[in-house]
């Protein structure tokens, strides 16, 4: 195989979307038989050799339902099991249906199978020095304590969607392609005024608490990823790692962010230019400019 083509795609609700299938209405039932058809098209469309659906169903065998019928000319990656805590996928039925899958064209000629959790909470813990571990780590978060903004000091945190690393083989050629998709920056709060305005995050302290808390939380899912991938650099200095996935994070930095952190999420999962040879090249690195925002 002298090359592959790789595509990752948050199919949003893809859960909800196997239950309407099923749905008592036949109204629902159509609509949902009609983007199944869309998604079936768009895969073939697409024609990935390794596809990483975001949202994908909840658990093995509604995952195989779906992918049978929207990516039948490839296999389903996965553990063997019912349990979700083997998946690192927090929530249950109702709360966590957002599940990381990976694909494989069939007939395809590797070896794919997914690194075990264990495993990489093992690493993040090293590379953090015991911050990180068992999937877990200290956070502070930001509150509004009446009209007051303060902090929550001893917080913990970890993935609610915990990343899946794809290890292939292809003849003597190794590779591993860590797929995410981190915490979502929505919020519920109502704002007062326009968010260009020039006091709207004055006039919004609970919003503001809101924001920085979900970034905050973002940003350690970024830093755990990257422990796991300055670890996998440090056993292997020519280590071939793909990142990819859904990151929640827009091209550049946000106002929220330039006001009150001033970095994007790419830039940390990326690494320190002061380490070059564990320095992560963006795939759109050689395109155009208008082209790298498609």
């Amino acid at each position: 195989m002298d090359g592959f083509k790789l595509t990752a795609w948050n199919i949003e609700h893809a859960d909800k979307l196997v239950d309407a299938l099923t749905d008592a209405r036949e109204a629902v039932r159509t609509r949902a038989e009609q983007r199944l058809d869309a998604i079936r098209d768009e895969i073939a469309a697409l024609a990935p050799d390794i596809l990483l659906v975001s949202e994908g169903p909840n658990g093995e065998a509604r995952a195989r339902t779906f992918f049978d019928v929207v990516a039948p000319v490839h296999d389903l990656v996965v553990r063997g099991s019912a349990d979700r805590r083997d998946y690192g996928m927090q929530g249950n039925v109702s709360s966590g249906p957002q599940w990381l899958w990976f694909l494989v064209r069939k007939g395809l000629g590797v070896r794919a199978e997914l690194l075990h959790l264990d495993r990489w909470q093992a690493m993040t813990e090293a590379a953090s020095r015991g911050e990180h571990k068992n999937g877990r780590w200290d956070v502070s978060l930001p509150r509004l304590v009446e009209d007051r903004l303060e902090f929550e000091i001893d917080r913990r945190h970890g993935h609610w969607r915990h990343p899946q690393v794809l290890q292939v083989t292809v003849g003597e050629v190794f590779f591993e392609v860590i797929g995410g998709h981190l915490k979502s920056k929505i919020s519920f709060e109502r704002p007062v005024g326009r968010p260009d305005d020039d006091d709207f995050f004055a006039k919004n302290p609970g919003l503001v608490a809101d924001l920085v808390k979900s970034r905050v939380k973002i940003t350690t899912e970024c830093a755990d990823i990257r422990h796991y991938i300055d670890q996998r650099f440090a056993a292997d200095p020519s280590a071939a790692l793909i990142v990819c996935g859904d990151f929640n994070d827009g091209p550049g930095k946000e106002r929220i962010e330039r006001r009150f952190l001033y970095h994007d999420l790419i830039g940390t999962l990326q690494g320190e230019v002061f380490f070059a040879r564990r320095f992560l090249n963006h795939a759109l690195f050689d395109y155009e400019e208008a082209q790298r925002l498609l």
